[in-house]
């Protein structure tokens, strides 16, 4: 492992482990709050990477793109809380650590954003993301039946960064941190009674010229039979996600004019999740 990934894993952690903080700082406090009602959970991800390009000349992939970075996605994790409470909003936090990396590119000689790449190196990937969103949820029009239908908006907060260690011109970076996402959240699900099986999906899409993304999943969750159940329920979850992702400078002024990226993955997750 070179020196350079290894800062950049030590970096991620440092930023998971301020979310963490924040999210069981944050979701707890609810328990004592009358007409609250949370969420904490986490998981692991087990992602592929489908496509993509940064800059104009480097693929992502091992083919299409006048230099073939070949990245190969590693397994990740996520950790996520919900707080609910009547009248405003309820709020949704979720944090994923996802790397992308390839130690030993051998490829044609490449530039990004004025810098020059010979093309000899390792390439790390980072795209670990927060996710905010403020939704709110219809009221309940079928009694009898356990289900729900949220819509509201959802911000990504991009998290990481591209580093190349050059075994010709040293190491470059560039910084994605602090890149917003704005998208539009739709979610659903029902809960099947008799299996107490949860089966619901989520999308957060925003379809516009130089920020566009869309990520969706489906997931099932079983809900264990435990003697406690009126105090929490624990949730044993699993399930199918896809995100994609094509930013433009150029098109989008907010950032820089020679940030290009786009950026598809797909992958399964399984995980746990915490109700009260």
């Amino acid at each position: 492992m070179s020196e350079r990934s290894a800062t950049a894993r030590s970096n991620s952690m440092k930023k998971t482990m301020i979310v963490a903080a924040t999210l069981a700082t944050v979701v707890p406090g609810a328990q004592a709050a009358p007409f609250v009602d949370f969420e904490f959970g986490g998981g692991m991800t087990f992602p592929s990477l489908d496509g993509g390009q940064i800059g104009d000349d480097a693929s992502l992939t091992g083919s299409g793109g006048q230099a073939n970075l070949d990245l190969e996605a590693q397994n990740g994790f996520y950790l996520g809380g919900r707080i609910g409470i009547p009248v405003v909003p309820d709020l949704k936090l979720k944090y994923e650590r996802l790397m992308l990396e390839n130690d030993n590119v051998q490829t044609t000689p490449f530039e990004i954003d004025g810098d020059q790449y010979s093309g000899q190196g390792s390439a790390l990937l980072d795209m670990s993301h927060l996710d905010t969103t403020l939704f709110y949820s219809l009221p309940d029009l079928a009694p009898g039946l356990d289900y729900y239908v949220d819509f509201g908006l959802n911000v990504r907060w991009l998290l990481g960064e591209f580093e190349f260690e050059d075994d010709t011109f040293g190491d470059v970076s560039q910084s994605f941190t602090g890149i917003p996402l704005p998208a539009g959240h739709l979610a659903g699900g029902v809960t099947l009674p008799v299996v107490d099986v949860e089966l619901s999906g989520e999308l957060n899409t925003l379809p516009l010229d130089g920020i566009s993304h869309t990520d969706w999943n489906v997931k099932a969750r079983w809900y264990a039979p435990l003697p406690l159940d009126w105090v929490g329920r624990l949730g044993i979850e699993g399930g199918y996600r896809n995100w994609s992702i094509d930013v433009d400078g150029e098109e989008f002024g907010l950032i820089d004019d020679d940030f290009k990226l786009e950026f598809e993955t797909s992958g399964f997750f399984v995980g746990t999740a915490f109700t009260f």
